[in-house]
Parts: C-alpha cells; structure tokens; sequence
C-alpha cells in the first residue's frame, strides 16, 4: 500500500496542506471556494508546469451545487500527468488507516485502505491527511 512518491513533491503537498493556504472542499478536486487533497497536489503542479485550471458550470437545476474546475478535463481524481509527475502509483492513491469499525469486509484486520478522496471527503482535516501521507508516501 505504501508508494514511494517523490519526496520533493511530497514535501511540497504536505506543507501545502499544513499551511493554511487551501480552504477544503468535498466533491471535487477544486470549486470556486477551495480544494480537497488531491487538488491541492494538483494545483501545486498547475503552478510548477504554469498551467491554468478551467472553470465549469454547475448544473443550473441544482442549487446544491456549486461551480468547479476541471485540470485536463478532470475534476475528481488526479490528472494522469499529476500521478506522474509526483511519483505516485494510482490517480486516487490509498493509505492505511485504522479499522475502526472491523467491517466484515476486511474482517478483523487492524488496519485497512482507504482513498484519500474518501478521507477527504469524509471529513478529516488537511492536517490529518498530510500526516498520512508523510508517514506513508
């Protein structure tokens, strides 16, 4: 489960998601009012390549939803060149966390994988996920 990133990339993404810099958001990789994890690593290499990120509607018939951007026509998961560029192994990479509620699915194991999307959306903070990911990239 662990992935070998590269560490100056990494470096990067952990004190951007440390700063105070990147207001989070669920849902997608950036909306007009802030990003989830991985689009904060995406936008760190938006800068790096001197790339723009497109702006899209929402769908008007959903007051719910809120304008987002899109980065190589992505909006969830990394951007194939993103992936590459930091090294890692997968466009929605796992780390292990701890099995709290030892779901039948993966039995009693103490620790289980779980997408940062996931975690990011699921409410745990920039802080927590940047500490996953110094310990486990």
């Amino acid at each position: 489960m662990t992935t070998k990133m590269n560490p100056q990339v990494k470096e990067m993404w952990v004190n951007a998601l440390m700063s105070g810099d990147y207001e989070q958001t669920q849902g997608k990789l950036r909306t007009t009012t802030g990003f989830c994890c991985l689009g904060v690593l995406t936008d760190l290499y938006a800068k790096e390549t001197n790339q723009d990120w497109i702006l899209e509607s929402s769908d008007p018939e959903n007051i719910a939803t809120e304008d987002y951007y899109t980065f190589e026509q992505t909006d969830d998961f990394l951007p194939e060149s993103v992936k590459q560029w930091a090294g890692l192994d997968s466009v929605c990479p796992k780390v292990m966390v701890e099995n709290d509620d030892c779901c039948e699915e993966f039995g009693d194991d103490e620790y289980i994988p779980q997408e940062l999307s996931e975690l990011n959306d699921n409410g745990e903070s920039f802080i927590q996920i940047a500490k996953l990911i110094q310990d486990q990239f």
